[in-house]
């Protein structure tokens, strides 16, 4: 029995021996990873549709706020949620206008913003949204990052989701926006204006959206210091109604595979900032931390080499008759 023990030991104590040799369990820890950044594209509808004053303020109330203004409110919110995320800004009419490039410099953005006008009446054959996807595609081809890891994307989209182009359908618009759905890791659409509609004033495009004098700035609680003249439509001789259509918005959503939203309040656009960037970096990786298992083998080492290093000391001591 004893023997049987004997040799137990010794083939557990080897074990242990090979274990700490080979370092068996010890993990090095893996720091986690570097921070992903992310670049957004926002394409903002300017064409004339985007005067009319059926945009909400914060009190969810209308108040004469136009759709631009709310929309170049919500671009300056975005903008403050995300601190140091590039942002580009695309306007997009009769032509697409790169408004500004890829920056984190939020004032020079709001300086960029604060020059924005709507389209002037009659300034073109009618309006689609697909017009802007060839130069957000560049921008997003381009997109620049300082790490390892390229940059992820993400697209904002403000509209009313009106078009007047003859051609122009929510399935060819939706179709031209799919064409960047692999470049784009994230979508938000954001919808102004109502269902009900409402007029445009006959001097779109002459005034500055956010405020009715220089003064105003960006602070913006009206638009209008008075109602203006509505906008005539000539084939009817009537005033012009623009109407919120959410049918285009949604089937451009749809294929950015991204979430749309109607903005009938300015307030909680950090949540969907927010939320948008966490859709495009997802969960970072955290990292694995390290394991060590050394010290357990050398403890099992030394617990079962003792009796060996006793049973030795004895035999020694036997020999010189110093043994107790």
């Amino acid at each position: 029995m004893r023997t049987t023990m004997l040799l137990v030991r010794r083939l557990l104590l080897a074990a242990a021996v090979l274990g700490l040799a080979l370092g068996v369990g010890q993990r090095d820890a893996v720091p986690p990873a570097d921070p992903l950044e992310l670049d957004v594209v926002v394409v903002l509808d300017r064409t004339t549709s985007m005067a009319a004053a059926d945009a909400a303020r914060s009190d969810d109330s209308a108040d004469g706020r136009t759709r631009v203004a709310a929309a170049l409110v919500d671009v300056e919110a975005l903008a403050a949620a995300l601190p140091g995320v590039r942002v580009a800004v695309v306007t997009v009419g009769e032509e697409a206008t790169l408004r500004a490039p890829f920056t984190t410099d939020a004032e020079g953005l709001q300086r960029q913003l604060d020059q924005v006008l709507v389209e002037e009446p009659f300034s073109g054959t009618g309006s689609t949204l697909a017009t802007g996807t060839d130069l957000v595609a560049d921008l997003l081809a381009r997109a620049p990052a300082t790490g390892e890891e390229p940059a992820r994307t993400a697209v904002v989209l403000l509209s009313d989701g009106e078009q007047t182009a003859p051609a122009a359908t929510a399935r060819g618009t939706a179709e031209a926006w799919a064409a960047l759905a692999d470049d784009v890791d994230a979508a938000l659409v954001l919808g102004y204006g109502t269902r009900e509609g409402a007029t445009m004033p006959a001097d779109a495009g002459r005034v500055p959206p956010l405020g009715s004098s220089p003064d105003a700035g960006t602070d913006a609680t009206t638009d209008r210091a008075a109602p203006a003249a509505p906008l005539i439509d000539p084939a009817t001789g009537q005033a012009a109604v623009t109407r919120y259509d959410p049918v285009v918005l949604d089937a451009v959503a749809d294929a950015l595979d991204g979430t749309v939203e109607h903005r009938t309040t300015l307030a909680g656009m950090p949540d969907l900032a927010t939320a948008l960037a966490a859709e495009a970096i997802g969960d970072p990786d955290a990292g694995t931390p390290g394991r060590g298992t050394l010290w357990w083998w050398a403890l099992a080492v030394a617990l079962l080499a003792l009796p060996e290093v006793l049973r030795g000391t004895r035999r020694a001591l036997d020999r010189t008759g110093d043994a107790p």
